[in-house]
């Protein structure tokens, strides 16, 4: 069953459902998403064709494909013989952030926020990555609490309105943290 080097089935058991990189560029598109969770989902049981398939969408600037990646970098299962290695997931969270991908930015401000490995905790950058996770449409109970948090770490009471504004769309999402 060949397949393109520009396109995958979605998922990979229906050969009627195609998704090639012309239509990664359309994220409200269901059928990239999960084409894509197929991929890593194989990735990460040992199927190395879908490893490098998932890495050659990765480096044709697939923001989905490149978060995707570094999470198979970031939490490797031990069947699919990838080694951690969280500076190689923070650069493709990094590029997928640039790119627009909300989940991503997300990744990378948790990184930030939390430190871990070679990576110092740095407040600041993790709220930079915070709001961009937001602008880019990863609008969620966490993203708003996380955000919150660090725009009370800064002090600046000019944002009181805002935190509470943000905390006030978590709690009625049901969040409680």
């Amino acid at each position: 069953n060949a397949v393109a080097a520009d396109s995958l089935a979605c998922p990979p058991t229906d050969p009627n459902c195609r998704v090639t990189v012309a239509d990664t560029s359309d994220d409200a598109d269901p059928r990239v998403d999960r084409a894509l969770d197929a991929l890593l989902t194989a990735a990460q049981s040992g199927h190395a064709a879908a490893r490098d398939k998932l890495a050659d969408f990765a480096q044709r600037d697939v923001p989905g494909a490149q978060f995707r990646l570094g999470l198979l970098l970031y939490t490797p299962q031990p069947e699919s013989g990838v080694a951690k290695s969280l500076p190689d997931a923070l650069a493709w969270w990094l590029k997928a952030s640039e790119l627009g991908h909300g989940q991503a930015s997300m990744a990378v401000a948790n990184i930030y926020d939390h430190g871990e490995g070679p990576v110092a905790v740095d407040h600041a950058r993790a709220l930079r990555y915070y709001e961009r996770a937001v602008a880019q449409g990863w609008v969620n109970p966490t993203s708003y609490t996380r955000l919150a948090r660090g725009l009370l770490r800064t002090g600046n009471a000019s944002q009181c309105s805002r935190i509470l504004a943000l905390l006030t769309e978590a709690a009625n999402a049901g969040f409680s943290e």
